[in-house]
């Protein structure tokens, strides 16, 4: 008598513990299961480790099981339950009714399911829709408590580069933490995605993965607000749970936004910066405008610092024939001047002589300047009052002895399991709210006050050296520079907080901000 080429299929989740579902066990079964039946002779065996059961293109081994049956390989597939066969209705039928075609039946052990049986298709088709909906239905409480996780700033996905999960927090990482601000200084001081990603690979830095640095990457972090400090989650969502389907949502109030939730490795106004920088630079480089050569090159060291004060445009780099250089705003060039009349070009000499005045201007007030920003210190540390500090953490400890009170009258019996569970969520719940403020005020103090120190340090330091305002020093000091006429500018300089100095026909105004 012939007996029946059997092979069986398994699949192995990796997020389960259950023993019966490894592929050691599962394999054990069916050569047991094989050997009570006489008429049955295992010829090998199919597994596909640690992936899903909703889209079975996406599992190599059973692909290759269809093929083998393709080529009589084999009489009998035996696999144990239809969800780890298929957890798609269509998938499932499809695949048993060509395996029909190919003379190979399946057999489910355990729903004891035969598909060369006369109802097998019927009652194989009830199984399968049924697996399908507890694929939904899973789908459905993971997609809610990823939700909830969101809501109480429990970071998913894989750490960008800089950072790991620690304990699960999100903890820097000190050697890629200074990649990471190498890269941001670069691209401030006018290095392109392209050439960044070259410089690092030329200095022998590695990226996340071990392989070399692409602009796209580098892109990417530019963009990534996790490097300021803010988690931001739920920009994307799955919109097919059988295909695994993902879309992004371009509606960013859907997003959600946990703001200073873990330490930051560029500093938010140093961040901000960089996100108008690419502003600009993508508007400038659209294909509808002048495109600038060198605009973003170390020698021009006005390069996006310059704006018109009537219509917000950049102004534009022009060198003349005679090699002098002059600035004009970007609207008034495209545009001929119908749409900004009222703002003027000015010449890049010029423009050097007035900052010069500025600086001269800041030398001869230094000792004011420098108390001013020594008042604002003082206010900022009287406004951050420690009190509140310390009135969180008395709510936090009074929580604590409310949880502690809260078990000793559940164990009494003196209130029910169902108040006590509510009780306990409220205070949990309450506490890990006190705990984010806490951490959230502590931070900013810190952050705030070492920021006006280091600018108080900064302004010291640089006013020794104003007299002589050097290019590299226009280019590291200045921040924005806003043309209204020849004779009218404002000019921000780029320390922790902006200091704004008013020039107007040879005088200057100085206004903190």
């Amino acid at each position: 008598m012939k007996k029946t080429r059997v092979v069986f299929y398994a699949r192995v989740s990796k997020d389960t513990e259950e023993q019966l579902h490894s592929f050691e066990a599962q394999k054990k079964y069916f050569e047991e299961f094989i050997s009570r039946n006489k008429d049955m002779v295992f010829i090998r065996g199919y597994a596909d480790e640690g992936i899903s059961g909703v889209n079975v293109k996406k599992r190599k081994q059973f692909q290759q099981m269809i093929e083998d049956a393709k080529n009589s390989e084999f009489d009998l597939i035996l696999t144990k339950e239809v969800t780890r066969f298929a957890r798609n209705t269509v998938d499932t039928l499809v695949n048993t009714r060509l395996l029909l075609k190919y003379n190979v039946g399946v057999l489910f052990t355990t729903d004891n399911i035969d598909t060369r049986s006369n109802d097998g298709e019927l009652r194989l088709s009830l199984m399968a829709t049924l697996a399908q909906e507890e694929s939904r239905k899973i789908s459905s409480r993971v997609n809610w408590a990823t939700k909830r996780n969101y809501e109480n700033g429990v970071a998913h996905g894989t750490m960008p580069y800089g950072y790991k999960r620690e304990n699960g927090k999100i903890v820097i990482v000190e050697d890629e933490a200074k990649i990471v601000q190498q890269i941001f200084q670069l691209y401030i001081d006018g290095y392109g995605t392209r050439r960044i990603a070259n410089t690092l690979n030329e200095q022998g830095y590695y990226n996340a993965t071990g392989g070399e640095w692409l602009p796209s990457t580098i892109r990417g972090m530019l963009k990534n607000r996790k490097y300021c400090g803010d988690l931001v989650q739920g920009m994307s969502k799955t919109i097919d749970f059988l295909e695994k389907k993902r879309e992004v949502v371009k509606d960013e109030s859907q997003y959600y936004v946990c703001v200073s939730h873990h330490d930051a490795i560029i500093d938010k106004q140093t961040f901000e910066y960089v996100q108008q920088l690419q502003e600009n630079r993508k508007s400038i480089n659209d294909k509808n405008e002048v495109k600038v050569p060198f605009k973003y090159s170390n020698q021009n060291i006005f390069s996006n610092k310059i704006f018109c004060g009537y219509c917000n445009a950049s102004y534009r780099r022009i060198k003349r024939k005679n090699d002098s250089i002059y600035y004009k705003c970007s609207t008034a060039d495209k545009k001929k001047r119908v749409f900004c009349p009222e703002s003027e070009n000015i010449k890049e000499e010029a423009l050097k002589d007035i900052i010069k005045q500025t600086a001269q201007y800041f030398k001869v007030n230094e000792e004011d300047i420098i108390r001013q920003f020594e008042d604002v210190l003082k206010e900022i540390e009287m406004d951050l009052d420690e009190d509140s500090i310390q009135g969180i953490e008395e709510k936090i400890q009074s929580n604590r002895s409310k949880l502690e009170k809260l078990v000793d009258l559940y164990m009494e019996g003196l209130i029910d399991k169902e108040i006590y569970f509510h009780k306990k969520e409220e205070i949990e719940k309450e506490t890990y709210e006190l705990n984010q403020k806490m951490n959230m005020t502590s931070q900013t103090q810190v952050s705030v006050i070492q920021k006006v120190k280091n600018l108080i340090e900064t302004i010291k330091d640089k006013l020794n050296h104003w007299r002589d305002m050097s290019d590299t020093l226009i280019k590291e000091l200045i921040y924005k520079i806003v043309v209204y006429s020849k004779e009218k500018l404002d000019i921000y300089i780029n320390v922790a907080s902006y200091q704004k100095i008013s020039y107007e026909n040879g005088g200057c105004l100085c206004y903190r901000m």
